[in-house]
């Protein structure tokens, strides 16, 4: 029997994030949290029970938001964003 070697295959999958934040129950999103720091890692140790409220009254909107903006801050440091900020806060923008 001979096999083919070499050959890979790409399959892209879509996934609807309110299908998967709807399947898991409170703890499994709090462990995950947990498990990745993301609490620890923008040192708001009330991260996880903010999304853990907006996920109970259904805002996934800001649910997902508060994700995004713990996973891929905007800027690097507090130092970085209060440097920003006063530029634009002078009008220097």
């Amino acid at each position: 029997m001979a096999r083919r070697r070499g050959v890979s295959h790409t399959v892209e999958v879509t996934v609807d994030i309110d299908d998967v934040l709807s399947e898991l129950d409170d703890e499994q999103i709090i462990e995950e949290a947990r498990v990745r720091g993301l609490g620890h890692k923008i040192g708001d140790e009330d991260l996880v029970e903010e999304l853990l409220r907006c996920l109970k009254r259904g805002d996934l909107t800001d649910a997902i938001v508060i994700l995004e903006r713990t996973l891929h801050p905007k800027f690097r440091s507090l130092p970085l964003c209060e440097a920003a900020f006063a530029k634009l806060k002078s009008g220097a923008a």
